[in-house]
Formats: C-alpha cells, structure tokens, sequence
C-alpha cells in the first residue's frame, strides 16, 4: 500500500508542541516501525518547519520518502486572499495526484486558518482520502470557542463541512467516534476508533536518571501535578477551587502545572489563584519543559489530577499512568476510557467532589495503591502496535484492498498521467476568478517557481517509482572508434558491463552530435562492431543512457536514469554552464578518481557522485612483441600524451635538458599525436638555441596499436608523467601494473593508485592554470623541474634504491583495478545510490561575528543575504547588538576571552539540528586548542564542518597562533575555503591538500555608471580630474604617500583632486587621521585633498566611488590575504590602481600595479594613467567584457550560490 501521510498536524505553530503533534508525530513513527512493507510518503508544506530530521531514521528507509508542495504564500484563512488560496489548493492536489497513492491520511484536517497552513484537497483518482478525528470541542461548546470570534467560527463550520466529503476517520478514541457519528452524520461504517498510545521507551516506570543531581521534581516535592494547556475546556479553575479546599493536612502540597500556557491564560490562572486566596508561591508554573522532566515530574508527584470537561483522548492521563502515577480524572468523554475505574473518576463541574477525592487518593493508602494498580493494568491496553493494526485495517476496508500502487506503472505512462494532471492544474488557474486581471508579476515569478519545484520533485519520484529492483536495459554513448582515451574507455567499459547487463546497447556519438565514423577501426573490434550494427534496428528507450564523451552533451538525456560514466576532468575549476546541466538533467556521475569528485563538488555539482577507478587490466590481455623496435639510446625515458600543456612536457623536456647532453647514452621518447595544443616540436627548437650539446629526443606521432604500445611501454626503462592535472592517467596504470618504473606528479587523480611506496613522486606547487577553457580562478599542479631532473639524473645513474620493492607494490595495488570491477560498480551505484528518492535535510550554521563592525560579519551578512536557506548565525556573546531583521542568530561564543570554552556553542550547535557548519576562521576569534576539539567533538556527531580561512599567514607576534597546530582538526574538516592560490600553497606547506577549496571572495553586486568625460586634458588645470582611496583609516593604508604624491603632482602644475573615504577604525587610531588633517594643512592641500570619515553603507560608499576617474589603494604593508575595500572598489567597475603587495594577489586580473610604494611612484603612475587616458573606459572591448564577467563571476550572488551547492555536494555524497 502506497500511504501518504500529510504533516501539517505536525508542522503548524499552534499543534507542532501540543497533544495533535505529539500524537501525529508518534503515529507515523510507529506506523512505518510496525508496517515497513508499505510505501511511505511524508507529505510537507515547503513554508513549515522541515521534519526531515524529526524523521531522520524513518527516511533512511528505502520505501519512506519525504515530498514537499510549494505554493506562493499566504494563502491560510486569516489572510483573506482568495487567489493565492485557491492557487495553493490547485497546486497541493496537482502534487498529490502525481504521487498515485493508495490512501492519503490526513494528520490534523482543521489546520488552516493560520500558520499557512491548508488541508483542502480536491478528488484525487484512485486515491482515498481519510483523516485523524480528535475532537469537535469547539462544535460542542460554541460559547466558549466560536461566539467572540466570528471569523475562526467562519472557517471552523466550513471546516466541519468539508470533513464530511473524506472517505474515512480515524478516531482516537471511542468517544471521538461516537461524536463524529453523531453530531457529523458521519456513516458508522466510515468512522474507525483506531484508539490513541504514547512512547513507553519514554514515558514507563524505568528509573534512568542520576539520581546524584537533585531534579527540578525533587525540589518541589511532595507535590499534585496537572500537565496539558490552559484553555476553558481544561478546567483549571476548577482544579484551583478544589486544591484550595484542601484540608489544612495537605498544606504542604504544592499544585505544579506542566505545559505551555499562553500569556491570557497565565493571567486568568493569576486571578483564579487570587480570587481562592492560594498562596502563589504553592503553585508552580513550568511552562514548557523536556520529556525527560516531564517523565520525572509524572514519577515524582503524590497525585496526578486531570479535571478537564471535554477530550478527544487525553493523552497526559495516559503518559501519567505508563510512568506508575496515582491518576483520578474527570467523567466526562474519553477520559473514562483511558482511566476506566469509577472510583478514580469525578464529576468536573462539582470542585467539592473533585476535593474529596484528592484527599482520598492521598491519605487512604489503600486506595492510592488500587490507583497504581489501576495505572499498570490502563496502560498495557494500549500500544502503539494495537493502534496501527486498527489503522491498517482500517485503510484496507476502506480501499477496499484494491490498490492502484501494486501496478508498476511504465515511466513513459507516468510521464503522460502526469501531464494529464498538469493540464487539469492549468486549467483551474485560468479558470480563476478574475486571475488575468488580479496576477501580479510577482505572484506570477512565485507561481511559476512552485510548479518548477513541484515538477522537479515529481520526475524524481517517477523516476523511483516505475523502476525495478534491478536495471534491465543499458545503453552507453560516446565515441568508440579510435584510440582516443574516451574511446578505449567506452569499448573497455561496455565489454564489461555487457556480462552483467545483457539487454545492453551503444551508440556512437560525440558531444557536438554524430560524426563520420572510421568503420575500419571498428572492425578491429568485432563486439563492438556488431552492437554497432544492431544499434541502427533497436529502437527501444533504454532504462538507463550512461555517456561519456566531449564536451558533455547531457541536456538531451531521457531516459529513467541518466548518467556519466567514469567521467574525468583535470583542472580546479570547471564551467558553471555544466554544473548547471549536470544538476538538471542527471541523476548520477560515476568519475575516475578521488579528484575529479572532489573538483565537481566544488564546484557546486550536487547529484550523486561515485568514485569508480578504471580498469588496467586490459593492458594483461594485449600481446607483446619482442621484436617491436623503437628507436633511442640505451637507457630510455618515455612519454605518452596528448602534448596538451597540462601534461608537462615542457617542464619534462626543460628537466631532460638541464639533466643529460649528447654524450649521455640516454634518450626520451615522446609518444603524441599532432592537435592544435600540442607545440612540442616548438619548444624543442627553443631549447636547441640554449643548449650546444642537446640530449637525444625522439618524437613519435604515428598512430600505434595496442601491441605497439605495451611493446614501446616495457622497453623502456622509466615512464615519467609530470603533468599538471590528470583525470586518472591510464598509461601511468598501464606502466605500473606492467612493472615499468613510474615518476609523476604528487597531485592529480593518478594519486588514487599512485603513492610513495609504489612509485616516485614529484614535489610541486599550485599555479593558475593554463588551459584553453581560461577559468577564473582555476589551478592545477605545476611539478618541481629541479625535482624531476634530479629523478631522472638518480634513474640514468642507476643510484635509486628500492626499485624491485615499489614496482612488486605497484603490481600489488594496481591488481584490483579491473573493468569487470568498474561495471560491476557501476550497476551498484545504478541500484544503491540512483534507486532512491533524496530525503536529506540540510540545516545550515554560521560561527561568525555578527553585529561586530569587522570585514568577516560583514562577509557573512553578504554571504547569508544571497543564500536561499534560512541559516543559523551563531555569533559572539557580548557583542554590541543593533537593529537587526535576521531572526536566526544565538549568541553562543566568547570572542573576548579566548580562555573560555566553546562548550556552549557545542551544545546550541547540537540542539539546533545543524548539519553542516560554516566556520569563519580568524586567527584572533579562538583559543586554537579549543577551536580543535570543538571540531573534533562536532565531527564524531557527524556534522559537515566548513572552515572559511579568511587568512593563512600566522601572526608573527603570537607564536600559540600557528596554524600548523590546527592540522588534526583541520584535516577532520570536509573543507578548507581559502581565497587565493598563495594560500592554497601556505596550506600545502603542512600538509593540507585534500580538502582545500579555492573560491574567491565575494564582490558585492553594483550597477556601475558608465561615465562620460567633458574633460580630456591633462594640464587644463580645471580640476576635473578626481581620484579616490578608501578603507578605515589606519597607517599602513598609505594615505601618507598618497597625500604627498598629489602635492608632487600640484608642484608640477599637475592638478588632481583626491576624496579619502576612510571611516576612523577607533579611537587608538585617531592620531593618524590627525596626522593626515595636519600634513594637508602643512602641504596647502585643502582644496585638492578631503577625508570623509563618515561610515557609510556600501550603497553610499559605491555611488562616491563610482563618480571618480581611478580608485587608487597604496597600501604601505599588511598581514591579511586579501582586501575588501579594494573589491568593493572592484564592483564599481572604475580602473583600480593598487601597490605591489601579495594582498592584492586574489584580483591580479582586475586591477593595475603601481611600480613601488613611495608618492614618487604614485605620482609617476598617476601621470601615465592621465596622460593614457586611462580613465576613458571602452565598455564594448574584450578587456571591460572579460572583467566585467570576473567580477560577475565573483558576485556574492554567485559565491553564495557555489558555497550552497558545495554543501548540498557534501550532504548527498
């Protein structure tokens, strides 16, 4: 049975903690822990809380899932908006009837006239629709529930008359039956008393708490304890009445009250207590408290006392007595039945009897004990086991087990009920009263963003619905027929997958679309061959399409499931353009290595992505030929690659020739075909010019077969591979497993198999990569020539040890990697990880100063400002809070005193569900040591742990604040963000590599001005020339040498203004503003230099620094990484003049260096800009366009997007 369970019994503010969530929330667990059979579905309301972590282990489950309908809000009853209302019922019901239920169950039906909540659904097909029945409390006693509020009495009564078109209730009780039958008109027969139960793995009779801390219980005690809400119907000014009767015996009783009140009901229990002269200080007022203290308080009290008039159930009564407390209770509706002992019952109209039987149960021993009896024999009568039995039987005579789910239904047949569904939505929207007159713009872009959610969750769960258990058709696209790595991949693979897949197909294609192809060359492969012909008469849609090929071509892709297959990539960064479409149209990547996971995941790829090695063992099968003759001297060096730069031929050939002449008997051999990248034969004719006695180099471009290769591979002595990036490196494998000494870089995905103990490892450093797809930002690993030279020297001169040790090793290692095994990992990952729906609840925290005037709370208020999950900002206690509109935020760190602990944090962190952290590193907010272990405590809960690192440089006047001693925790982190590649090397230097992450620093979105020049002249002396710096005032900013060098250029005739927009950092620094105002003043400046030291916001400041010809930042020195006074002064899109200093390395691109620090220098520059006229932008040249696409690249907007994305990576993988 296909069963989807709505939530908003649980989501909605006024029952999520009253007894409608309790009940719900313990229903739903109970029913999938008692019946694992059925398909679950949650059912949420996307503008409610999200559960999925309330249901955390019910949705590791593979048949429980968890759904979300999406609606442009608000739409609930007291809003009064019919159109989003109706929108909102049409959009529910169009979700509902793609998930082809079996039985919808309602958890709360009356939730809606606030909280956004709405339970309205309109006839489904082959789906019934029933609802938990509490109560019609507010039915039966209007006065109290309906008279004073015309509105809710409006919304209940319509309520009421909707409940009468469901097919089915399930009542909690036999009293909620009986007034559903009787005051509803309700058929018996529809109308099932399922009954009602509480956790007794919470709520029995065990003694597990420490006895040693004296609970609040303990403290009050002896006490008579009442639990539940302050409403009318609860009759706690009878309870008042009675308690104050108490003879003069029980005076040492106090009467505590455990449960949220709402603050009208906590003033009327005020006046009730004066109004019965009790002395306040016996009645205690918990308010809301843990399970655990109410558990305690239930053990603990003499007497538990529950005098309400009217209940659905009453489940406190039965929590009470599962704990082993003496109950009595009042005689009316449900009560009885849980209780179910007349003398333990009263009349709660008449506080006299209610008061006798108090005192009874308390001094008659004999009957307190009958009352424990009583309380034991109760709550073995229910379980959460009976309830569900009474449920599921229930929903199969109301569906009268003909169940729609038991068909699998075809995707393509899906595809077509769903589109049905979607016209049907359609319609109903046009059809809407007024709606093409009365729809905004903006509730359109809410509309149409609700249906592409909804649609987005629908094919997913289609996708998961029509499937078998195991994939029964393949087909695998790419290029197959030549010797082109994809190529020898693709055949490999596909032979493979073939003796576990036998419904397998292939197409031939590529990225740009089919080509010609060399049917000669696939002739060599008769397999191949032939599912080549068979190709062209299949015309099936295959269950899964799996590709690999350049560029990705995905967006055409439908089948159930679409994938990549070992796919590869080389380079830090990759295109955003196939993050986008990776995201959209796959549902899984299968990648070559450890690498290419990680660098797509960095980049924001959030599908499902598997690590699966390839396999070298087709290398085994190959003949060799003895009598295969290459060219070359004795000891010989070998080389197979594209010639792309990222392979490093040139730091190959330049380590060859700095190592060996022609009098060594030495040669290397470049294996290569000729392509557009490929300038090998250039940078040879460049090293014969500076070389007089050049080494023997040998370069093969003919097309050589499998024979051939592996011949050429083991006559030689040593393969050496100093590339920049690999995706995995097949001919370095092949060489490894063939016995063939290996040397290659230390970084690149050939370090999944590659390793110190089975090959050599060049050292290396991080550089801007050099690729033709000029990606900002992105670096790859440029190998040590000095390194590779002294190798290469070691391997001739016969000096390196070990040898026969590493290559038994590498055989070892490289064993394993096998295409079979390749295919057979691929299926799993098919079944295992595609086979299921995503359920995962991300919640994100943020440890960051906040209301701090510092560039980090700064970042982070950019930063949360532009992601679309709500975040929790966890900020520094003490700090000097403003007015602030974002509602997350706890204060929770001492930033002050780096002696306390971060226990509080640990714990607020905990109990706010987070799953991934964002750590914003300064080197002066923590203790290092207790920075460490906070992150060590947070990783064994299993929380994902982004550290931001804002600077890498250690302080030189702290030597506790290294950032080497961060290593163990750091290296625990599932990433380190940093900013610059000079960071990326500061972190290498200690060994962190693995999980570093470059992404740049967010710039601040501006709509630049484009500015028009009245004035070009130089010496006109008009003073139209203006230049500006800006940044808090402090001495290492330059505005010394800047201020002289403009009095340089006044000395010259040479007048330009200058506007320092510098707000003073504090007080300690106002003698440098000082300083400035006199020098000024000494130099007769006034009218060409001005300091404005107001702190604006960024708005006023870019629309300052947008009016001025050149933005200039002459820094004199700095400790941090990076600037963002100078980005900010980026987004203005005005030139950006900057002195040579390493904080400026992270926008190299963007702006112009000054040729020194002093105002000589400056002034020199300032000169050429004019006289260039520099400050004259040409917006329509490649330049502008080129920055301009930086800067968008960089956007907060952007980097937020990407910081997102990486987490959700994280999370799903």
């Amino acid at each position: 049975m296909r069963i989807v369970i709505d939530l908003q019994g649980i989501q909605s503010e006024g029952s999520r903690v009253r007894g409608i969530g309790r009940y719900s929330f313990e229903f739903i667990r109970n029913l999938i822990k008692f019946f694992p059979d059925n398909e679950y579905i949650l059912f949420a309301n996307s503008l409610l809380i999200d559960l999925r972590l309330e249901f955390k282990q019910e949705l590791k489950i593979k048949n429980v899932n968890y759904v979300e309908w999406f609606s442009p809000a608000p739409f609930d009853y007291t809003s009064s908006d019919y159109i989003k209302s109706e929108i909102a019922k049409y959009l529910r019901t169009y979700t509902l009837s793609c998930l082809y239920a079996d039985v919808i169950i309602i958890t709360s039906f009356l939730e809606g006239f606030a909280d956004n909540c709405l339970t309205d659904i309109q006839d489904i097909k082959n789906t019934k629709i029933v609802s938990i029945f509490y109560d019609l409390i507010p039915f039966l006693n209007p006065d109290l529930y309906l008279k004073n509020n015309p509105t809710f009495h409006k919304f209940y009564l319509k309520k009421i008359n909707d409940l009468k078109r469901l097919d089915g209730l399930l009542a909690i009780s036999k009293s909620s039956a009986l007034e559903a039958s009787k005051f509803l008109g309700f058929e018996k027969s529809k109308v099932f008393n399922i009954s009602s139960a509480c956790d007794q793995s919470i709520f029995n009779l065990g003694n597990n708490f420490d006895k040693s801390i004296k609970s609040l219980a303990d403290q009050i005690r002896p006490f008579l304890l009442y639990t539940g809400a302050g409403d009318p119907r609860k009759n706690l000014k009878g309870l008042l009445k009675a308690y104050s009767m108490l003879s003069q015996e029980l005076s040492n009783y106090k009467l505590v009250l455990v449960g949220k009140l709402l603050e009208s009901e906590a003033i009327l229990i005020d006046k009730w207590i004066d109004l019965y002269g009790i002395n306040p200080q016996r009645i205690i007022k918990t308010g809301y408290i843990s399970d655990e203290d109410l558990v305690d308080f239930y053990r603990k009290c003499e007497l538990f006392i529950f005098p309400s008039f009217h209940e659905g159930f009453g489940l406190p009564v039965l929590e009470a007595m599962c704990c082993g407390a003496p109950v009595i209770g009042s005689n009316l509706t449900s009560i009885s039945e849980v209780i179910s002992f007349d003398k333990a019952m009263f009349d709660p109209y008449d506080a006299n009897e209610m008061k006798e039987l108090i005192e009874h149960a308390i001094l008659d021993l004999n009957f307190r004990k009958e009352l424990v009896i009583n309380a034991k024999n109760q709550s073995d009568k229910f379980s959460w086991e009976i309830t569900l039995k009474s449920t599921i039987s229930a929903l199969n005579q109301i569906t009268n087990n003909n169940l729609f789910s038991r068909k699998l239904i075809a995707l393509d047949t899906l595809k077509k009920e769903n589109i049905k569904n979607f016209d049907i939505l359609v319609t109903k929207i046009i059809k809407l009263t007024d709606f093409r007159f009365h729809v905004g713009d903006e509730l359109l872009v809410q509309l149409s963003s609700s249906i592409d959610k909804i649609n987005s969750q629908i094919f997913d769960f289609s996708r998961i619905y029509s499937s078998h258990e195991e994939p029964h058709s393949w087909m695998i696209e790419g290029p197959f027929d030549s010797n082109y790595s994809l190529a020898i991949l693709n055949k490999f693979f596909f032979e493979s997958l073939k003796k576990i897949i036998p419904n397998i197909s292939l197409k031939i294609t590529e990225g740009f679309g089919d080509y010609q192809l060399d049917i000669n060359y696939l002739k060599r492969y008769p397999l191949i061959y032939q599912e080549h012909l068979l190709s062209g008469v299949n015309t099936y849609e295959p269950e899964i399409r799996s590709r690999n090929m350049y560029p990705p071509r995905v967006s055409d892709l439908d089948s159930r499931i679409n994938l990549l297959h070992l796919y590869g990539w080389e380079e830090s960064e990759f295109p955003s353009k196939w993050v986008d479409d990776f995201n959209t149209y796959l549902q899984g990547i299968t990648v070559m290595s450890s690498l290419v996971k990680k660098i797509l995941i960095n980049n924001g790829v959030h599908i499902p992505i598997e690590v699966i090695n390839l396999g070298l063992d087709h290398i085994d099968k190959i003949q060799f030929d003895p009598n295969f003759d290459i060219p070359g001297k004795k000891f010989k060096f070998l080389h197979i690659s594209s010639g792309f730069p990222r392979k490093g031929i040139d730091i190959l050939l330049k380590s060859f020739f700095d190592s060996f002449t022609e009098d060594d008997d030495v040669s290397l051999i470049i294996k290569t075909f000729d392509n557009p990248h490929n300038d090998i034969q250039e940078q040879i004719r460049e090293l014969l010019l500076i070389h007089s006695s050049p080494p023997d180099v040998i370069i093969i471009k003919e097309d050589y077969n499998q024979i051939e290769i592996k011949s050429l591979i083991l006559k030689s002595n040593v393969l050496v591979a100093p590339s920049r990036g690999e995706g995995f490196g097949l001919p370095i494998g092949e060489a490894m497993r063939l016995g063939i000494p290996v040397i290659t870089t230390g970084w690149g995905g050939q370090i999944d198999f590659c390793n110190i103990d089975n090959c050599w490892l060049l050292d290396y450093k991080f550089v801007k990569s050099g690729s033709h797809f000029d990606l900002d930002l992105s670096y790859w690993a440029e190998p040590s020539s000095r390194h590779l030279s002294h190798l290469m020297r070691t391997f001739y001169t016969s000096k390196v040890h070990d040898i026969s040790n590493r290559l038994s090793t590498a055989k070892e290692q490289t064993e394993n990697l096998t295409w079979d095994l390749a295919a057979i990992k691929n299926t799993n990952f098919v079944n295992q990880k595609l086979n299921i729906y995503r359920n995962k609840c991300i919640k994100i925290g943020v440890v960051s100063t906040w209301f701090s005037r510092c560039g980090i709370a700064s970042y982070t208020k950019h930063l949360v400002d532009n992601l679309t999950k709500d975040i929790h900002i966890f900020s520094p206690l003490y700090e000097d809070e403003k007015s602030n509109n974002y509602k997350h935020i706890t204060p929770s760190w001492n930033a002050s005193d780096k002696s306390k602990d971060l226990n509080l944090l640990y714990h607020q962190i905990l109990s706010n569900n987070i799953s991934t952290l964002i750590i914003q590193f300064n080197y002066g907010f923590y203790d290092f040591s207790q920075l460490s272990e906070l992150i060590i405590k947070l990783k064994r809960n299993d929380i994902n742990i982004i550290i931001i690192i804002h600077s890498c440089i250690d302080p030189k006047t702290d030597q506790t604040k290294k950032i080497e001693t961060l290593y163990n925790a750091f290296s625990l982190c599932d990433r380190l963000i940093v900013h610059s590649i000079d960071d990326l090397n500061r972190l290498k230097k200690i060994s962190l590599i693995e999980n570093v992450c470059l992404i740049p620093h967010g710039i601040l979105d501006f709509k630049y001005k484009k500015k028009r020049y009245l004035f070009d002249n130089l010496l006109c002396n008009k003073n139209n020339n203006v230049v500006a710096t800006y940044g808090f005032c402090l001495p290492n900013k330059g505005y010394t040498e800047l201020i002289k060098a403009i009095y340089l250029l006044k000395i010259k005739n040479l007048n330009i203004r200058l506007n320092i927009f510098s707000a003073i950092y504090s007080q300690d620094y106002f003698w440098y503003y000082q300083e400035l105002v006199d020098l000024i003043e000494q130099l007769s400046l006034k009218k060409l230099v001005t300091i404005n030291t107001k702190y604006m916001e960024d708005n006023e400041t870019f629309e300052h620094l947008s009016n001025h010809d050149c933005l200039i930042f002459p820094y004199q020195s700095s400790t941090e990484s990076s600037s963002a006074s100078v980005r900010n002064a980026l987004s203005t899109l005005r030139p950006v003049l900057v002195t040579p200093l390493e904080i400026f390395n992270d926008v190299s691109e963007l702006v112009e260096y000054l040729p020194g620090f002093s105002p000589e220098d400056i002034a020199t520059s300032l000169i050429d800009f004019f006289a260039n006229k520099s400050y004259i932008i040409n917006y329509k040249s490649e330049e502008f366009a080129r920055k301009e696409s930086i800067i968008k690249h960089r956007s907060f907007a952007n980097v937020s997007h990407r910081i997102l994305s990486l987490i959700e990576g994280i999370e799903y993988n």
